[in-house]
C-alpha cells in the first residue's frame, strides 16, 4: 500500500469515525424520547372518581366538601412530583446532547427519577386511606367495591405504567453503558520524507513506516470489533450523501414546547459543528496533501540533480 492510498484510507476512516458519533449520539437520543406515563391518576379521573363517589355512596355536604378537599391536595402533590419527573428527563436529554455524555450523571438523574416513582406510589396509597378514612361505616363497603372496580378498569393501563417504566430504564442504561466503548484511535501517519537522505535516517524511517503498518493493521481489527458492537446495539444507518447529515425529527411527548425548541437548536447547532468539523478537515487534509506533493516534487529534484552529479563524477572519474 503506497503512501497516498494510505493517506486516503486515514480520511475515509476519519470521516467514517465523524459519522459513527453522530449515529450514537442521535440514536440514542432518539431512543430516551420514548413517552413515559407516570404512575398516578390523571386530572379527568379524579373528576371521575369525586363524581362517582359523590354518586354512588350518596356523600353528605361535608363528606363531599372532604373528598373534595382530598382529591385536590392529592392532585396538587401529584403535579408537582411529576413536574420534579419532567424536569429529570430534561436533564437527561441535556446530557446525551452533550459532548462527552457522563454515565455517573445519567445513572443518578434515573435513580432520582425511580425514587419520585416511588413516592408517587406511595402518596397514591396515602390518598386512598385517607379517601377510605372520610366515609362511615356503611358506605365503606360499597367505596371498596368502586375502589375495586376503579382499579379493575385501570388494570392495564396501570400494569403497564409500573412494569414498562423499569423496563425501559433498564434500557436506557445498557445503551448508556455502551458509551464506554473505546473508539479506536487513526494511528498517526510518519513525516513522508525522512529526515535526510543518509543510510541511517532511510532506515529508521522505514521502521516508522513498518511499525505504522503494525499499528494500521490493529486499527482495523479493532474497528472490526467496534463495528460489531455498534451492530449488537442495533444502531440504525444515517444518510450521509456528501457528508451531509440527514436529522431525524425529535419530539418529546408532554415535554414543554420551549423546551423542545430548545432540544431542537441544540441538536441542529451540533449537527452544524460536526458538519463544520468535517469540512476543516477535509480541507486540512487537502491543504496537508498539496504540501506533501511540493515535498514530493522538491524530493524528486534533489534526486535528478545527485543522479546528474553522480554521472558528472562518473564521467571525470573515467577521464
Amino acid at each position: 500500500m503506497d503512501y497516498f492510498t494510505k493517506r486516503k484510507l486515514t480520511i475515509w476512516v476519519l470521516v467514517l469515525l465523524l459519522i459513527i458519533n453522530i449515529t450514537a449520539m442521535v440514536t440514542i437520543y432518539v431512543q430516551s424520547k420514548t413517552k413515559i406515563n407516570l404512575p398516578g391518576v390523571t386530572s379527568s379521573e379524579k373528576s371521575d372518581v369525586y363524581e362517582l363517589l359523590n354518586k354512588e355512596l350518596n356523600l353528605s355536604e361535608e363528606q363531599s366538601g372532604k373528598v373534595r378537599e382530598i382529591i385536590d391536595e392529592h392532585r396538587y402533590a401529584v403535579d408537582l412530583i411529576k413536574e420534579e419527573i419532567q424536569d429529570n428527563r430534561f436533564k437527561v436529554a441535556e446530557e446525551l446532547l452533550s459532548e462527552s455524555p457522563d454515565t455517573t450523571i445519567l445513572r443518578e438523574l434515573w435513580e432520582k427519577m425511580g425514587n419520585l416513582h416511588t413516592k408517587l406510589e406511595k402518596l397514591n396509597a396515602l390518598h386512598f386511606m385517607k379517601l377510605r378514612a372520610s366515609v362511615d361505616s356503611v358506605q365503606k363497603r360499597k367505596f371498596l367495591i368502586i375502589m375495586k372496580e376503579f382499579q379493575e378498569k385501570n388494570k392495564e393501563k396501570l400494569e403497564k405504567e409500573l412494569t414498562v417504566i423499569p423496563e425501559k430504564v433498564r434500557e436506557q442504561l445498557k445503551v448508556l453503558d455502551t458509551l464506554k466503548i473505546k473508539i479506536p484511535r487513526v494511528p498517526e501517519l510518519p513525516n513522508f520524507t525522512p529526515d535526510n537522505l543518509n543510510d541511517e535516517s532511510i532506515k529508521k524511517y522505514e521502521l516508522k513506516m513498518e511499525k505504522f503498518g503494525e499499528e494500521m493493521k490493529k486499527f482495523g481489527e479493532e474497528m472490526g470489533k467496534f463495528g460489531e458492537e455498534m451492530n449488537r446495539m442495533q444502531f440504525e444507518s444515517i444518510e450521509v450523501p456528501d457528508i451531509k447529515i440527514k436529522i431525524p425529527d425529535i419530539r418529546i411527548e408532554g415535554l414543554d414546547p420551549q423546551k423542545q425548541e430548545e432540544i431542537n437548536k441544540k441538536i441542529e447547532e451540533k449537527m452544524k459543528e460536526v458538519e463544520k468539523k468535517i469540512k476543516e478537515k477535509n480541507e486540512e487534509l487537502k491543504e496537508k496533501n498539496e504540501e506533501l506533493k511540493e515535498k514530493n516534487e522538491k524530493l524528486k529534484e534533489k534526486n535528478e540533480k545527485m543522479k546528474e552529479e553522480h554521472e558528472k563524477l562518473k564521467e571525470q572519474s573515467m577521464e
